[in-house]
């Protein structure tokens, strides 16, 4: 009986044993996990991780798309004056004071008035001898750009209204006029009833009780049809008018001081595109360049 139970009993000491094994391994297994957690190892390998990525995300950059060059997906270009409007810098800033432009030339009025404190006495009005009154000598004008001056021309006008003359065929030749040499005036005008037949056939007296002549027996007898005027000049030979004024080559490198606020908005409007198509034709040039160059690598 004894035999029995013991036999009975070893099954279920095996299986606490077992138990206890593996319960010590499992501590065993979490003691290590713990001390690759919080090891001199796992430590070194934090700081490094911590460091590389710290490096990486200040000289690492995302590599920009490629432009999408597309003419229809452009928005239009903003002409409003406040996106050209001129940006000077701060007041007071580093880059607006340049002692450089500090020995500017005096202006007429300030050196008038330094002309004034240092002159001498001077009389009144009174006591001065009478002279004659001299014009004022302007140096200084303002010289109006295309734009302006067609604005001028339609507020003013050039034209002033006197008595109308009707209007006479000009004279190309440019000579004295040839009544003062005693001859007659070349006649320049089309005659729309030569020899006045048109006049006397409309005002024929009808003859009744005669047959018409036919067509066909008057062939090759009519008047010639009227000779036409030939033009005055072949257009052939007036040559094309260019734009007015024309544009000064003299004046092409500095602009001028005293331009009209149109003329100036449309310089740097045109500066600006100017500069962003070369800005964009140098990129484009440039990617073509790098593509056919990473392309001969490859190869």
């Amino acid at each position: 009986m004894q035999t029995m139970s013991q036999q009975l009993q070893l099954p279920g000491h095996s299986a606490a044993g077992s138990r206890t094994e593996s319960r010590a391994t499992s501590s065993s297994l979490r003691l290590s996990s713990l001390q690759r957690k919080f090891g001199f190892d796992a430590k070194t390998a934090f700081v490094a991780a911590q460091n590389l990525g710290k490096t990486r995300s200040e000289t690492f950059r995302l590599t920009p798309p490629p432009p999408d060059d597309d003419i229809w997906k452009r928005p239009a270009p903003d002409f409003r004056p406040q996106v050209y409007a001129p940006k000077p810098p701060k007041r007071n800033s580093r880059d607006a004071m340049q002692p450089w432009r500090y020995d500017r030339p005096v202006d007429e009025d300030e050196a008038r008035d330094e002309d004034a404190t240092d002159s001498s006495l001077k009389l009144p009005r009174i006591l001065q001898a009478a002279r004659p009154q001299e014009p004022v000598f302007h140096t200084r004008f303002h010289v109006p750009d295309p734009f302006e001056a067609n604005v001028i021309f339609v507020k003013e006008g050039m034209f002033k209204p006197a008595q109308y003359s009707n209007p006479k065929p000009h004279d190309h030749r440019g000579l004295v006029p040839i009544r003062t040499w005693g001859l007659p005036e070349f006649d320049t005008k089309e005659d729309r009833d030569p020899f006045d037949i048109h006049f006397r056939t409309n005002r024929l007296d009808i003859i009744h009780g005669l047959e018409t002549v036919p067509m066909r027996d008057t062939s090759g007898q009519q008047m010639v049809p009227v000779l036409k005027q030939p033009p005055k000049w072949e257009s052939r030979l007036i040559l094309p008018t260019s734009a007015f004024p024309n544009r000064g080559k003299e004046y092409t490198r500095y602009r001028r001081q005293w331009r009209c606020p149109h003329s100036a908005l449309m310089d740097r409007i045109e500066e600006t595109l100017q500069t962003q198509w070369a800005k964009e034709k140098m990129e484009r040039e440039l990617r073509a360049r790098n593509s056919s160059c990473s392309q001969l690598t490859r190869q």
